[in-house]
C-alpha cells in the first residue's frame, strides 16, 4: 500500500495579517532602554559564494552578448524551483539575460504571479553592498535582456509584473524602478518608471508597454530594468515577475491561460524547519505535522480543473512515495492557498500517517528529501511553472528558519547589556557542540563591541546559565560572513528544553544583528531582556537564524563514522585547493553526479561528470559532505574537511 494517504481538504479561509516590520516605533523612553529591532541585511554571502562557483566552474550557456534571440521572450523565474538547485540558479538565466546583479529567489516577494522572482536591492553580484555613504538613490542592480530580433515585427508589447518591498524593506518614493529600451543608435532610453511605495495589499502591479517606434524595431533590440537605491545593502527592494515580450499582442492582452504554482508545500515537520537526523529517527511519527498547505494562482478567466500530486524523493533522487492525485475546480483570476487571497478557501493535504522513511540515508547522522508538488495535464500556456520542488534537510542542527534571510534581527539603543534567547526542545539526550548563526555583515567595525554566547536551562523562559563564552569580537573590514559556527569548549549534555542566545553590549543604534527569516513565525520561541528586566517574548513575527548543533565529533583523518556504501576515496583530506577522486571503477565517473553539501545542508557545488580534480579553493573552510552517484545508480558519500 502507498505509505502516503493524502486527502484534499477545503477549509474556510482564515485571514491572517502579517506585520512586516522595518523598525519598531516606540516612545523615546523605551528607545533609551533598548528594544528589539529589524534592520537591513548589508550583505548576502550566498551570492558571493555562488558567483565564485559559477565563474570557476564556467557554468555558462555558451551564448555571447551579441547572440540574438527570437520571439517570444518569456521568463517568470520559476524554472530553478522545479528541480534541485545549484549556485547558478541564484542568478537570472544566461540564456535570456546578461549579468548577475539581481537575485532570483522564491522568498523575497509576497504572493508572486508564479514561484520565483528577480529581486533588486543595494547588493552587487557578489552579495556585497555597492558602498556606504550614499545620500541619494543611485543606479544599483540591472537586469538586461539579450538582443532580441524585432525586425519587421508588428503589434509588439512588453508586459511584466512588479512589487515594491515584499518581504524586504520598502523603497522610498524617490527610490525608483525604471525600464529602458536600446535603440538602433545603441542608446538606452528610459521608457517607464515606478516610484517606491510601502506594500499595502500584497499585490503585484502590472505594466504593459507597446514597442512601436522604428528605432526599437530592429534586429538587436534589448531592454533592461534598473533600480535606484541607497546601495548600502539589502534595502529598497523591488521584485519583477512574469516578463513577456511578443508580437501580435494588443493592450487588451491582459490575461494568460496559466495555472501556476506560487509556493510549494509548507513544512511537513510539526515544530521545526530542520532537525538532527539522529533525533528525528527516534520517533519519526511524533515529528510529522497533520496538515500542510500549498498555493496556486489561476490567471485565466475560466474555472480551471486542476489535478495535483505530491511526490517524495530521497537524497539521491529515488522516488520513495508517489502520492495519490486529487482534483479541484479553481475559480478564475484568483490566488488560492493558505494566506490572505481571493480564493475563499484553503487548499491543503491532510497527512494520514506519513513520515519520512529512515531506510535510506546519506550517513548515520544526515539526510535530506525532496518534496514535489505538481499540477498534471493542465494544457495551459505555461507548463514550466506547474511544478515546485522543496527540500527537507536533516543534518546535525535544529532550525526554525529555512536558511534564507530577508532582514536581520537584534537589539538596539542599549544603555545596558541586552540578551536574546531562543528556545529549543531536544527530543533525545545528545551533546550540544556548537551554535550556528547567520551573521549580518555591517559597515561598522564591531571589534570593540564584543558579544557573548550563552546556553540556558529553563522551561518557559531561560533560568540557569550552563554555558557562557568569552567575549567574541567581530571585524567586518574584509571577507564575507555567512552561517558561522561558535564551537563550545566542552560539549554540553542536553535533553529536553534549553535556550541558546547571546548578550550584546550597550550601544546607540543597532550594529550586531542576526539573519531573520520572515516565512515562518517562531516569535513565541524568542525572548529578550534589557539589563535586569524580566524576559519578554518577542513581538516580531519570524525566525531568528540561530541554531543549536548536536552530535559527536569526527576524526577526519581516520574516517570515524564511515558513510553509506563507501565506493570511492577523496584525497587529500583535509584539503585546501583541489579534491581528487580515486575509485577502481574510474570509467563510471565520466558522467557521475557529484554534490558537495555544507554543514547547513546547502549544495555549494554540483558537477555532472568527474575528470581531473574538483576546485574547492573558493569555498570557506569547514566540514562538508561529498556525495557521488555513478551511471549505474551506485551511491556513496564521504565527509571532507576544507582548510585555509
Amino acid at each position: 500500500m502507498n505509505p502516503l494517504n493524502w486527502k484534499m481538504i477545503l477549509r474556510s479561509k482564515v485571514r491572517t495579517t502579517w506585520l512586516l516590520v522595518v523598525g519598531i516605533c516606540v516612545p523615546s523612553m523605551l528607545l533609551g532602554q533598548g528594544a528589539e529591532l529589524l534592520m537591513p541585511l548589508q550583505g548576502d554571502p550566498r551570492l558571493g559564494d555562488a558567483h565564485a562557483q559559477v565563474m570557476r566552474q564556467s557554468q555558462e550557456t555558451g551564448l555571447r552578448a551579441s547572440d540574438t534571440l527570437e520571439l517570444p521572450f518569456f521568463d517568470d523565474f520559476s524554472e530553478p524551483f522545479t528541480r534541485s538547485r545549484g549556485p547558478a540558479d541564484l542568478f537570472p538565466s544566461q540564456e535570456r539575460w546578461t549579468g548577475r546583479n539581481v537575485y532570483v529567489n522564491d522568498h523575497m516577494a509576497v504572493n508572486p504571479i508564479s514561484v520565483g522572482v528577480a529581486t533588486f536591492d543595494g547588493l552587487d553580484s557578489m552579495g556585497l553592498a555597492y558602498g556606504f555613504g550614499f545620500t541619494i538613490p543611485t543606479a544599483s542592480d540591472t537586469l538586461s535582456s539579450r538582443p532580441i530580433n524585432l525586425l519587421g515585427k508588428q503589434d509588439v508589447f512588453l508586459s511584466f509584473y512588479y512589487q515594491a518591498e515584499g518581504q524586504g524593506l520598502a523603497p522610498a518614493p524617490n527610490d525608483l524602478l525604471t525600464l529602458e529600451f536600446l535603440d538602433t543608435a545603441e542608446v538606452w532610453n528610459e521608457v517607464w518608471t515606478a516610484n517606491g511605495y510601502v506594500l499595502a495589499d500584497s499585490a503585484f502591479k502590472r505594466a504593459m508597454l507597446p514597442i512601436a517606434d522604428e528605432e526599437y524595431l530592429h534586429g538587436g533590440f534589448r531592454f533592461r530594468f534598473i533600480n535606484y537605491a541607497a546601495r548600502a545593502g539589502a534595502v529598497d527592494h523591488w521584485h519583477v515577475d512574469y516578463v513577456y515580450l511578443n508580437s501580435g499582442r494588443s493592450e487588451n492582452d491582459t490575461v494568460t491561460r496559466d495555472v501556476a504554482a506560487v509556493v510549494g508545500t509548507s513544512d511537513l515537520l510539526v515544530n521545526y524547519r530542520s532537525m538532527p537526523w539522529t533525533h528525528f529517527k527516534t520517533d519519526p511519527a511524533a515529528h510529522m505535522g497533520n496538515v500542510r498547505y500549498f498555493k496556486l494562482r489561476n490567471s485565466w478567466t475560466d474555472v480551471y480543473p486542476v489535478e495535483y500530486n505530491f511526490r517524495v524523493f530521497d537524497a539521491f533522487g529515488t522516488l520513495v512515495s508517489d502520492i495519490d492525485s486529487a482534483r479541484a475546480q479553481v475559480n478564475p483570476s484568483i490566488l488560492c492557498g493558505n494566506e490572505i487571497n481571493d480564493c475563499g478557501e484553503q487548499f491543503a493535504f491532510e497527512l494520514l500517517g506519513f513520515q519520512y522513511p529512515t531506510t535510506t540515508e546519506l550517513t548515520v547522522d544526515s539526510n535530506h528529501f525532496f518534496i514535489e508538488t505538481s499540477f498534471e495535464d493542465l494544457s495551459d500556456d505555461r507548463p514550466e511553472n506547474d511544478k515546485v520542488l522543496n527540500r527537507q534537510n536533516f543534518y546535525n542542527y535544529y532550525a526554525y528558519d529555512d536558511g534564507s534571510a530577508e532582514v536581520a534581527y537584534g537589539l538596539g539603543n542599549l544603555q545596558f547589556p541586552g540578551r536574546v534567547a531562543i528556545r529549543f526542545d531536544a527530543v533525545m539526550r545528545d551533546s550540544l557542540r556548537a551554535i550556528q548563526y547567520y551573521l549580518n555583515p555591517v559597515a561598522e567595525d564591531l571589534s570593540n563591541e564584543p558579544v557573548r554566547f550563552y546556553v540556558w536551562r529553563g522551561q518557559e523562559v531561560p533560568e540557569e546559565i550552563i554555558y557562557e563564552s568569552e567575549d567574541v569580537n567581530f571585524l567586518y573590514s574584509t571577507g564575507i560572513n555567512y552561517m558561522n559556527h561558535h564551537f563550545l569548549d566542552v560539549p554540553l549534555d542536553i535533553e529536553g528544553t534549553f535556550f541558546i542566545g547571546w548578550q550584546q553590549q550597550p550601544v546607540s543604534g543597532q550594529k550586531f544583528s542576526i539573519g531573520f527569516d520572515r516565512s515562518k513565525d517562531a516569535s513565541d520561541k524568542v525572548f529578550y531582556s534589557i539589563g535586569t528586566t524580566p524576559w519578554t517574548q518577542s513581538s516580531i513575527p519570524g525566525a531568528v537564524m540561530f541554531r543549536p548543533v548536536f552530535g559527536r565529533p569526527y576524526d577526519w583523518t581516520i574516517g570515524v563514522d564511515e558513510p553509506v556504501a563507501p565506493s570511492f576515496t577523496v584525497y587529500p583530506n583535509p584539503a585546501s585547493g583541489t579534491l581528487f577522486i580515486s575509485t577502481p571503477h574510474a570509467d563510471l565517473l565520466s558522467d557521475a553526479r557529484i554534490s558537495l553539501l555544507d554543514l547547513a545542508g546547502r549544495e555549494v557545488l554540483h558537477l555532472q561528470g568527474y575528470r581531473s580534480g574538483i576546485d574547492v579553493a573558493h569555498l570557506r573552510s569547514g566540514m562538508y559532505l561529498l556525495t557521488l552517484t555513478d551511471r549505474n545508480g551506485h551511491r556513496s558519500a564521504q565527509r571532507i574537511l576544507l582548510q585555509p
